[in-house]
């Protein structure tokens, strides 16, 4: 003869969740979400802001490399009356319209284009260069060594 087995749960112990319950998961969830969206919109500006600054330093790195490695002179140049900067012989970059570039110490080429000068020694014309954004204010500024044309970037208060 088959003997059934049978038991109960104590404790009242139901099988889902009540109204409540899950109204306060997706009253965290849409808490947790909206700050993780404030982060990180915040963050996006932020970096977007540093980037230019960070392209326009990696490019003056560019022309200091090119010139080691290509033993002459070589000049990254900035364009003041058509906002825009690159190597010399190579391509143009803009300077976004909502960005201010001033420089101090670089050598001027012609009427309006100023250079700094990579010499193949590694030695530099030297310089700074100051960019300031004008929705936030910041500025960054970018300095150029002399002696050994090292290029490094900071922000200015």
């Amino acid at each position: 003869m088959m003997s059934r087995c049978s038991f109960s749960l104590a404790g009242g112990v139901h099988g889902g969740f009540t109204l409540i319950e899950l109204i306060m998961v997706m009253l965290i969830v849409s808490l947790a979400s909206s700050m993780v969206f404030v982060a990180v919109s915040s963050g996006m500006f932020a970096s977007s802001e540093k980037k230019f600054a960070r392209e326009f330093a990696a490019t003056l790195s560019r022309a200091k490399t090119s010139s080691l490695g290509r033993g002459r002179i070589v000049s990254f140049l900035v364009d003041g009356e058509n906002r825009r900067y690159g190597v010399d012989g190579g391509k143009w970059k803009e300077i976004p319209s909502t960005i201010q570039v001033a420089a101090e110490g670089l050598v001027e080429k012609k009427e309006g284009v100023y250079a700094v000068v990579f010499y193949p020694d590694g030695s530099s014309s030297g310089g700074d260069i100051d960019i300031e954004y004008d929705e936030t204010g910041k500025k960054m500024r970018i300095h150029i060594g002399k002696l050994v044309g090292i290029v490094s970037i900071e922000s200015v208060e």
